[in-house]
């Protein structure tokens, strides 16, 4: 009796286990399903360059250096970067030709709207960062 009542109890939380989220879906990342996924998840990096050169950014929180994207010179272009916690964040940009600038940190929320304006003279200047 107590073995079936065991097994019974096994095949029920499982049972309850594959409804919630999909078996290997890490509930810390903000997948697409089960909340926590879609637009609040994403932080919104709008970059101005005013460079004639192309440029790389990347973003820093804890450590850990996030690729944003490739701008080609004198263009403007947005990104969504991954983001679902509240932490600060510092952008660096750097020019093919061998030039960087990194900005000073700003908050980074989820959902939330940073700007980043790249010089013209990358390396003279200082790149300017501000929220949305």
């Amino acid at each position: 009796m107590r073995l079936l009542v065991a097994v019974s109890m096994v095949l029920a939380t499982s049972a309850c286990l594959q409804r919630g989220r999909p078996i290997g879906d890490d509930p810390f990342r903000g997948g697409s399903r089960g909340g926590g996924g879609g637009e609040d998840s994403q932080l919104t990096v709008e970059v101005r360059n005013l460079n004639f050169n192309d440029i790389s950014v990347f973003a820093f929180r804890r450590g850990e250096r996030i690729r944003v994207g490739d701008i080609t010179g004198k263009t403007d272009r947005t990104f969504q970067v991954p983001w679902a916690f509240s932490v600060p964040v510092q952008f660096r940009v750097e020019i093919v030709s061998g030039r960087s600038c990194t900005t000073r940190t700003v908050n980074g929320d989820p959902g939330a709207g940073i700007w980043i304006q790249v010089p013209a003279d990358v390396g003279l200047s200082q790149c300017r960062v501000g929220r949305r």
